[in-house]
């Protein structure tokens, strides 16, 4: 019976030490990627991380290129009194030089 007890006692004793261990290299692997915190998962929006806008709706097809796009993301043109959804800036420019 006290041999089970140690066995118990030893492995109660175990978890707790890789607990410790888990935390204690966490917080130096913090320290040698500059602390990255919360901020660092989501960057603020910029030339290189466009800010997230939430998609959905209607897709509609990119006359210039054939992607489906979504209606809130799309570029809308109107033209003839029709609206042209285009994916892209440059599908937009290239619809108009035609």
């Amino acid at each position: 019976m006290t041999g089970f007890i140690r066995l118990i006692g030893f492995l109660i004793l175990a978890i707790f030490a890789i607990s410790i261990l888990r935390t204690v290299i966490g917080l130096v692997a913090k320290l040698f990627t500059g602390g990255a915190s919360s901020r660092a998962s989501h960057p603020a929006p910029g030339p290189g991380n466009p800010p997230k806008v939430k998609a959905g709706g209607t897709l509609h097809r990119c006359p210039v290129c054939g992607t489906l796009t979504s209606e809130s993301l799309a570029i809308k043109r109107t033209s003839g009194g029709e609206i042209h959804y285009y994916c892209s800036p440059d599908c937009e420019k290239r619809a108009e030089s035609v």
